[in-house]
């Protein structure tokens, strides 16, 4: 029997745990459903008898997508569903072509966490069938069903050799391009058509002075513990290793 639905994700961190949420849901009412890494292995009978209905996408801006993520997954489809984790974007780059679909990108499904993302494509030529708007499916982790799906302070902190004692400060770095070589930024510009030089400047120009202010926070308050949670595409930043061997209260 064939999947439905074909869950395709890129990082563990900002979207596997709601796939699952997504998956069971459609599990309990009667669906087949599979997910799968972008990059796994492809396998021959996704292609044939375990094609799905649907697919869906973590990001689908362009044909390139529909290329990387459709084609090279399970050949033909014509039911595409795209969770768009990447909906909290500056002004600039809600008017950038990149995030307002193009190609056959615009006749897929982009679901939307609110009404102002479905508003903004739609005036960039989507209709309004195709950008429904959902809601995030991370915040239902908030309701009251979950109580209890997260750890507390003190089993974290037990977990990560934290002091539950201090004060804890959690920051969620945007800082992905920062740790891009020029290279790469350049190959990245050049697949998307836009321009992402200046964005990347500003990305690393933010998190050294980020990091500055950190720094000298950090001298100051002893009493707390700041943990810095990287973007999903932020490796290899001697920055951050610096700072954690000079603060011991930067984790």
């Amino acid at each position: 029997m064939a999947l439905d639905f074909l869950i395709l994700y890129e990082h563990t961190v900002r979207e596997y745990e709601s796939d699952l949420l997504l998956k069971l849901e459609l599990e309990r009412r009667g669906y087949r459903v599979e997910i799968r890494q972008l990059l796994d292995p492809k396998y021959w009978r996704l292609f044939h008898k375990d094609k799905p209905e649907v697919l869906v996408a973590s990001c689908m801006y362009d044909n390139e997508a529909i290329n990387s993520h459709v084609y090279n997954n399970i050949g033909r489809c014509d039911k595409i569903v795209n969770l768009h984790w990447e909906q909290m974007l500056s002004d600039t780059q809600e008017q950038a072509d990149w995030f307002n679909m193009s190609g056959n990108a615009k006749r897929c499904i982009q679901t939307c966490w609110g009404e102002r993302t479905a508003a903004r494509l739609q005036a960039h030529g989507m209709q309004v069938k195709n950008t429904p708007v959902t809601g995030a499916v991370m915040m239902d982790f908030l309701r009251p069903s979950f109580k209890g799906y997260f750890k507390d302070k003190e089993a974290l902190c037990k977990e990560f050799g934290l002091d539950p004692a201090k004060h804890l400060h959690l920051y969620i770095s945007s800082f992905g391009y920062a740790s891009m070589s020029d290279a790469e930024v350049s190959e990245l510009s050049k697949m998307a058509g836009t321009d992402f030089s200046g964005f990347a400047a500003t990305n690393r120009s933010s998190m050294t002075q980020t990091l500055l202010w950190f720094d000298m926070y950090l001298a100051d308050h002893p009493e707390v513990e700041l943990v810095y949670r990287r973007h999903p595409s932020e490796w290899n930043s001697p920055a951050l290793e610096a700072l954690a061997k000079k603060r011991p209260n930067f984790h």
